[in-house]
């Protein structure tokens, strides 16, 4: 009897570490602490935020729907997936394209449009890449973005990631785009 009320508490325990998650529990990715991201340029000049890590687990498919970051005009923003094993590089921060390294240009190469990518175990780590084409002058700042993917082919999730970007766009350009206290 203790043997089967130990299997049922166990089998609860996994049932729930395996579920949905929800907007007060941890996500899939279990992202780190937010982070404040903040580039100063001139109208028309597009803007590369790597805003955050993501692997898988196991032998998990994760399959992206889309990402969009509050704050940000829709039509400014694209979302790409870069696979750190195609490129050796990559990090957490944020540059103009004329800042890219060599070795991510042309950026469309390297990387592949978020809606739709797969990733598994096989792809290593990967980066959410937030792209932002400045068109006008102006203070834009996101405070969270909201990923939308499937594991497996299961049902649509959704997970914040902790993330302040902020672009200051001028004539000339700024000099200098404070971030928002980052906590």
């Amino acid at each position: 009897m203790a043997t089967r009320t130990l299997l049922r508490v166990a089998l609860a325990v996994l049932v729930a570490a395996c579920s949905t998650p929800t907007a007060s529990g941890p996500g899939y990715f279990n992202f780190r602490a937010r982070i404040g991201l903040g580039a100063p340029v001139v109208p028309g000049t597009t803007v590369y935020a790597g805003v955050e890590d993501v692997e898988t687990h196991g032998s998990d498919r994760i399959v992206f729907v889309s990402a969009d970051a509050d704050g940000i005009p829709t039509g400014d923003q694209t979302w790409s997936l870069l696979r750190r094993s195609k490129t050796g590089g990559g990090g957490i921060g944020i540059v103009d394209e004329a800042a890219l390294p060599p070795e991510l240009l042309p950026f469309s190469r390297v990387s592949e449009p978020l809606a739709g990518a797969t990733l598994t175990a096989t792809d290593g780590l990967a980066q959410l890449v937030l792209i932002v084409h400045t068109s006008a002058t102006a203070s834009l700042t996101a405070t969270v973005i909201h990923l939308r993917y499937r594991v497996n082919n299961g049902p649509e999730r959704e997970e914040d990631v902790p993330t302040v970007v902020r672009i200051c766009s001028g004539v000339p350009a700024p000099e200098s785009c404070d971030v928002p206290s980052a906590s």
